[in-house]
């Protein structure tokens, strides 16, 4: 259990530091102690998901998910859960099975504080602080989504057409930065055209304005499609009768979806359908008049929110411990154990909620003396014996080093043994976090700190 009085210079956040600095983990991998807080996460986790009628099986989530898609033939069957132990633990659902609250309570248990946000069909467990997930949550309303599932308010009118279409020889400028810097002007004067297919490889038409992203989640729900993902660039050739980067919507024979803000623009520019070629002054409403129009486009932080009429979304950072959905989810053990140290600790260390606690109770044995060391080591045998998981410090060092070693450990409870206090017939207890001792008669010491840990 190497502990170091300053965390290594390239660790990031608090939580990090912490259990690097106290013996937890390296970079490259989990310590003995890491492996034990990752243990005892896991086992809260198996406790849960076996207490609403999952089982533990072996692959990934979405493996899992494909087997009960494909095997389950019958609503006798029915409700199904399926889980695996890995990076992380991933569950498959078929049917009605509380899966989900039983993530939520591993969480809960572990002593997380964390907040549920809108994942599209799912639901995102996420904790604010340090690290590098992020989301969006609105200053007016408090409501809270992934940039996937944050919606949007849109375009009330379609704008008129201003001028013609007129095309412009863009040579070997296929991206919209490209096309930016040849004619001048900003992204937001652009439409994107994006083709995409369809599981029945029916190529459509997603459109957002330069500067935008398109939302493939808000795609399929507008174009009434489970999947869809990117054309190949031959089927993008086929559709548009040019290379890649030079696509347009106007006078293709395929649907078209497009964002309200690009039915907003008056006067764009888009692909020529030619390479090398766009085309200026593309209205929506005159030049696709058959397009279906909605929220299309992901949204970003200073969107107007679309669940309230005058908040806007600003972006919030830290960790997704989880993720739950109709189908299953997934628990990260991994963001759960960093997001308990950031939330629990302290100037001295980690302060460990009892059940992800590496070890229940610290004995410090002070002093090298033969009669303290060996009292200690039969307090933790006689702990050991009625089901405490107990840490034996009796290193040959001071007493201020294994009690600093303690606190930035962050074992809730701490047994010393020394002389002073065996000649009373006493040892001295003190709760992690607790700045004041009290002095136990060693005759009480076992049932006083079998109930502490079992309550």
């Amino acid at each position: 259990m190497p502990t170091l009085k300053e965390a290594p210079p390239e660790t990031r956040g608090v939580a990090e530091g912490l259990l690097q600095r106290g013996g937890f983990a390296r970079r490259e991998g989990l310590l003995p102690l890491g492996a034990r807080v990752r243990a005892r996460a896991v086992a809260l986790a198996r406790q849960e998901l076996v207490a609403v009628g999952a089982q533990e099986a072996r692959g990934d989530g979405a493996g899992l998910r494909e087997w009960l898609r494909r095997e389950v033939r019958s609503p006798k069957q029915l409700p199904l859960a399926l889980f695996a132990v890995g990076d992380a633990v991933e569950v498959a659902v078929a049917g009605a099975l509380a899966a989900d609250e039983a993530i939520a309570r591993v969480v809960e248990r572990a002593g997380v504080r964390a907040a549920t946000i809108a994942a599209g069909a799912a639901r995102a467990l996420v904790v604010e602080g340090d690290g590098g997930d992020a989301w969006l949550a609105c200053a007016g309303c408090g409501f809270a989504a992934t940039e996937e599932a944050a919606p949007l308010h849109g375009a009330t009118a379609q704008a008129g057409a201003s001028e013609p279409l007129a095309e412009i020889h863009t040579p070997n400028a296929s991206t919209i930065g490209d096309v930016a810097a040849l004619l001048g002007g900003g992204s937001e004067r652009f439409v994107k055209t994006l083709i995409y297919v369809g599981d029945d490889n029916r190529p459509l038409m997603a459109l957002v304005r330069g500067d935008r992203a398109v939302d493939e989640r808000k795609l399929r729900a507008l174009a009434g499609l489970p999947r869809v993902r990117l054309a190949a660039d031959a089927v993008v050739r086929e559709v548009t009768g040019a290379e890649v980067g030079f696509a347009g919507a106007q006078g293709r024979r395929v649907p078209v979806f497009a964002d309200s803000e690009v039915a907003a623009l008056a006067s764009a520019i888009t692909g020529a359908n030619r390479t090398d070629y766009h085309v200026r002054g593309f209205n929506l409403g005159r030049d696709v008049p058959e397009a279906r129009v909605g929220d299309l486009r992901r949204a970003v932080a200073g969107d107007a929110c679309g669940r309230c009429s005058g908040g806007r979304y600003g972006v919030v950072r830290g960790r997704v411990v989880a993720e739950i959905g109709p189908d299953g989810g997934w628990l990260s053990i991994d963001a759960m154990i960093a997001a308990c140290v950031a939330q629990h600790h302290d100037g001295d260390g980690i302060v460990w909620p009892r059940a992800l606690a590496p070890f229940d109770v610290c004995v410090v044995a002070v002093g090298d003396d033969g009669e303290i060391v060996g009292a200690a080591t039969a307090l933790a045998e006689e702990l050991a014996a009625r089901g405490v998981e107990v840490l034996l410090d009796d290193r040959d060092e001071r007493a201020g080093a294994k009690f600093k070693d303690a606190d930035l450990i962050g074992i809730p409870l701490r047994v010393t043994v020394g002389k002073r206090g065996l000649a009373e017939g006493a040892v001295e207890l003190k709760v992690r976090g607790d700045k004041e001792t009290s002095m136990v008669p060693r005759q009480r010491i076992v049932d006083e700190l079998c109930a502490r840990v079992q309550s």
